[in-house]
């Protein structure tokens, strides 16, 4: 078993990590730290946030020895691994890892180690200790107090964490639990209102696929401040950012712009868990995390899931017909008014969003167009 144990330390922004594992061969270990996370196409270096490493084997001191910006290697004369090092998590993202005195949030890929052939073992997550008050929001399966395993390290990277203390709404669609867990500062705001629009959202898409959903139960983590957005799929659960103020007021009648956003943004992440976590292109069967995985498929992935996350509003009633027209044709508008669509195919959009997409300057709208906006065109 690869057993990871997690100690947080809030004021200085730091994760302090014991990777341990037994090893019977002499092999050298390697040890890698992902270079981007699934679901985000752009290489992070989230080794840069490693602030110190050092390793014991059956009590002894080892000498690790770094051989590039993610991976380090070490002697093994077989026995019992320790691997103690230190993170720095202060990146308000849902792609990364935060902590601070108030909350904790971690994606796995910017923290978790992986041992090399070691990939498919169990997988364990332990908190021995957290401040007071602090509740854990994960997916992952529990196996006791603060502690959470999985089948592999592929496995271990597809759940999310949220700590702190929090917010949890709950509601049922087709039979299946979900949660949205809350977190950050907000104002009062019509909670049966978000809970059934994102049910509605949700029953409406579980209805168009056929057969047995590919999770028992989902979670919405959520987290509101100023002017943030972002979402990152995961195949049973969902890190999403918003802004405060995109909550549904008392007495809302028709959606507004801010609101109907946020439930776009959970109706565009729910769909991933089937298009890219159940269906994804080969390109990504098996994620290699070290490197650029290209594929000129993206825009089917990132541009289908963005066609319904409008659609479904429309489907489940959220908003009306008028409502989903106008927001059709300010998707028309955007793809349209940029010269770059007339330079690059969505084959050509897909392959180079690690260099282009992510990297965009002032230039970009003359150069490249956004395989999620012309990819929704085209499913359209």
């Amino acid at each position: 078993m690869i057993q990871y144990t997690l100690t947080p330390e809030p004021a200085a922004h730091l994760w302090r990590i014991c990777l341990s594992f037994y090893s019977k061969d002499n092999r050298p270990l390697q040890i890698k730290l992902p270079n981007w996370v699934p679901g985000s196409y752009l290489i992070r270096d989230f080794s840069r946030h490693v602030v110190g490493i050092e390793a014991s084997c059956n009590g002894r001191p080892a000498v690790l020895e770094q051989v590039s910006k993610n991976e380090w290697t070490v002697e093994n004369q077989g026995g019992e691994w320790q691997i103690h090092y230190t993170v720095y998590a202060f990146d308000l993202s849902v792609r990364g890892s935060f902590l601070s005195a108030e909350r904790g949030f971690f994606d796995g890929a910017c923290l978790l180690l992986r041992v090399e052939g070691y990939e498919n073992r169990l997988h364990q997550i332990t908190f021995p200790q957290l401040p007071e008050n602090w509740q854990i929001a994960t997916t992952m399966p529990v196996t006791g107090e603060r502690t959470f395993q999985t089948t592999s390290y592929a496995e271990l990277i597809d759940y999310p964490f949220e700590l702190g203390v929090f917010e949890t709404l709950h509601f049922e669609a087709c039979g299946i639990p979900h949660r949205i867990v809350l977190s950050g500062h907000y104002r009062d705001f019509d909670r049966s209102r978000l809970l059934g629009d994102v049910q509605k959202i949700c029953a409406a898409e579980l209805e168009m696929f056929a057969g047995t959903a590919p999770f028992q139960e989902y979670l919405f983590l959520l987290h509101v401040g100023d002017n943030i957005y972002g979402g990152l799929e995961h195949t049973s659960s969902t890190a999403l950012l918003a802004d405060r103020n995109s909550l549904p007021a008392h007495g809302m009648g028709e959606p507004d712009d801010a609101y109907t956003q946020l439930l776009g943004l959970f109706g565009h992440e729910y769909f991933h868990a089937w298009n890219v976590k159940s269906i994804k292109p080969a390109a990504f069967a098996p994620y290699r995390l070290d490197s650029e995985s290209y594929t000129e498929q993206l825009w089917a992935f990132e541009g289908i899931t963005s066609y319904y996350d409008d659609l479904f509003l429309a489907r489940s009633g959220v908003i009306s017909p008028e409502a989903y027209l106008k927001l059709l044709a300010q998707g028309i508008t955007r793809v349209q008014q940029g010269k770059g669509r007339l330079k690059q195919t969505l084959a050509q959009s897909s392959f180079t969003a690690w260099n282009k997409f992510y990297k965009q300057d002032e230039n970009s709208p003359n150069a490249i167009v956004s395989y999620y906006q012309k990819g929704a065109l085209a499913a359209l």
